[in-house]
């Protein structure tokens, strides 16, 4: 067997080479909330309409941003509620 010093040699290290930063899951959570309100505008444009729902693109944006508030707010939870299963 060949040593390679880039390949984790132990569970532990293994493990810590996969653990993402707090600062990498800001940046992640920030990006994936972004990426997330922006299709939400656009299908808001396009979901609504086809409800009947007659609305201004100042009110499609305060309902995008209304519904990410509760995303974010129940991401965190639920992810509050997996860590806290952790053994």
């Amino acid at each position: 067997m060949i040593f390679d010093p880039l390949t984790p040699t132990t569970h532990e290290e293994a493990e810590r080479w996969t653990k993402q930063s707090k600062r990498m899951s800001m940046i992640e959570s920030c990006a994936n909330t972004a990426v997330g309100f922006i299709i939400s505008v656009a299908a808001s444009f396009l979901i609504f309409p086809l409800l009947g729902m007659a609305s201004t693109p100042a009110q499609n944006i305060l309902a995008v941003i209304a519904f990410t508030i509760v995303s974010i707010i129940r991401n965190y939870i639920v992810r509050r509620a997996f860590n806290a299963t952790r053994t």
